[in-house]
Formats: structure tokens, C-alpha cells, sequence
């Protein structure tokens, strides 16, 4: 196993009755004018009800960038350089929590108070020591060398590799400039496999920001499997992005997928 640098850190079946037993011919074309007459009805409805839901989402979408926009603009940090999410799982209540010219940090809980993620940008003197301080982070997460014991064909010509240590299972896979690690206890018997293969299939269609050197990827599942810690990293030139979160992998990517 490689170390490398860790923060302990998914009909109307349209019920056509057929009317039998009509008293007359009259009954029957009534029956049938008034069904001509009350389609369209539905018809004008349905859009009704669509462009009422497609309005809704523009409204949403528009109000996320507004508020990231206002937030933005609180920062101490060059705005052109400043990363933020405009999409989050639920609705959300923001804070900052640190603010300087150089560093930025931005809580984000739910209705009840609950947390959703946190967001960072750092500022270091340059892209080497940005690096290396990400790194230094991510100290504790282990990428596993590539091995044909262990290989997963994790589909689009990517291969996931596992392996395990002392009561602990850890699978690995390289996509561009990111690396992803997956933690489990074995005891769990968790399905690294499965998770990455849901992972790369999202980001098929869906790009992270591209890192000048390196981004990283944890995701730890503590003892039981039931809750996970998500940390995502990645240095772009001589600054430092991050996002943690405890919702699951999917929801955390596609945050990060959001910002800008």
C-alpha cells in the first residue's frame, strides 16, 4: 500500500371500461363528444402541471446562484478565485466561518441545524507547497498498488484494486488527475466494487473541477457501514479546494460537481 496524505476524516393503464348496453345510437355519440371535448382538457392541464414544475426548478436554480452570488460576496478572497456549490441535497442555511484574504471556510446545515458539508479554499505561497499541504491532509488514506489478484473492471477502461490490513479494507482506482480511495472495516464486508462502479458511471456524465497536479477522493465508512465521512480535495495551482460532507458519495461529487 502507498500512503498518501488523509484528514481523519446513492400503466396508468388508462382503464378504458367498455360501455355496453347503450339505450340508443344518440347516448353513445353523446358519450363520445363529451370524451373528445374533456381531452384536450387534460392535455392543457398536464402542460399546466409541467411548466408549473419546470418553473419551480428555474426559480430554485436561480435562487441557489443568487444566494451563492451574495455569499460570494461577504469573502475576503479574490471572488474570481472563490468556489462555492450551487447545488446542496436540501435545503440549507450558510455561514462562513472563516474569512481572510487567503482562506475562506463556508458551513452549510439544513432547516433543523443539521450538518451538510463544509467548504474551503486556501491560498499557500505556491502550487508546491499547495500540494504538499493537501497531501499532508490527506494523511491516513492508503491507495492501493495496482495488483492483478484484486482487480475490479470498474467499466470505461478504468480498473479498481483492493486490499486489506489488519481489520481494515481499502480499495482504490485512478480517474485523470483524481485518486479515490474507499475505507471499510472488514468485518462490514461492504461493496467497495459496487460503490465504484456507481461512482464511475456518475462521472461518465458529469465532470469534477480538473485539478492542476492532483484532486482526491476518501470515502470512510466507520464501524457498521451505515454512515460515511466523504473528504474531496484538489489543489488547482497554488491553491487548495475542499469539500467534507456526511451525505453519501453520490450527493457529496455532485456538489462539488456545482461549484464555481
Amino acid at each position: 500500500m502507498t500512503k498518501v496524505s488523509y484528514k481523519p476524516l446513492i400503466a396508468l393503464g388508462v382503464c378504458g371500461m367498455l360501455l355496453a348496453g347503450c339505450s340508443s345510437d344518440s347516448d353513445s355519440e353523446s358519450a363520445e363528444s363529451s370524451t373528445q371535448i374533456e381531452e384536450p382538457e387534460s392535455s392543457e392541464s398536464e402542460t399546466e402541471s409541467s411548466s408549473s414544475q419546470e418553473e419551480t426548478s428555474d426559480a430554485s436554480e436561480e435562487e441557489s446562484e443568487s444566494s451563492e452570488s451574495e455569499l460570494s460576496s461577504e469573502l475576503e478572497m479574490d471572488p474570481a478565485v472563490v468556489l462555492l456549490p450551487t447545488y446542496l441535497p436540501e435545503n440549507n442555511n450558510a455561514s462562513i466561518v472563516t474569512n481572510t484574504e487567503n482562506e475562506y471556510t463556508v458551513a452549510y446545515t439544513d432547516e433543523q441545524g443539521n450538518n451538510l458539508a463544509a467548504v474551503s479554499g486556501i491560498i499557500y505561497t505556491d502550487a508546491g507547497t499547495a500540494l504538499a499541504e493537501m497531501e499532508e491532509k490527506m494523511n491516513g488514506a492508503v491507495s492501493v498498488t495496482p495488483n492483478e489478484e484484486t482487480a475490479v473492471d470498474l467499466g470505461y477502461g478504468i480498473t479498481g484494486y483492493g486490499e486489506g490490513a489488519a481489520g481494515n479494507q481499502y480499495f482504490s482506482w485512478e480517474e485523470g488527475n483524481w485518486d479515490f480511495t474507499i475505507h471499510s472495516l472488514t468485518m462490514d464486508e461492504m461493496d467497495a466494487p459496487g460503490i465504484a462502479k456507481k461512482i464511475v458511471d456518475y462521472l461518465e456524465e458529469n465532470m469534477l473541477p480538473a485539478p492542476s497536479e492532483k484532486g482526491m477522493v476518501l470515502i470512510d465508512y466507520p464501524q457498521g457501514g451505515e454512515t460515511v465521512s466523504v473528504d474531496i480535495m484538489w489543489q488547482k495551482e497554488n491553491r487548495v479546494y475542499e469539500l467534507s460532507t456526511s451525505q453519501v458519495p453520490l450527493e457529496a461529487l455532485e456538489m462539488v460537481v456545482s461549484m464555481e
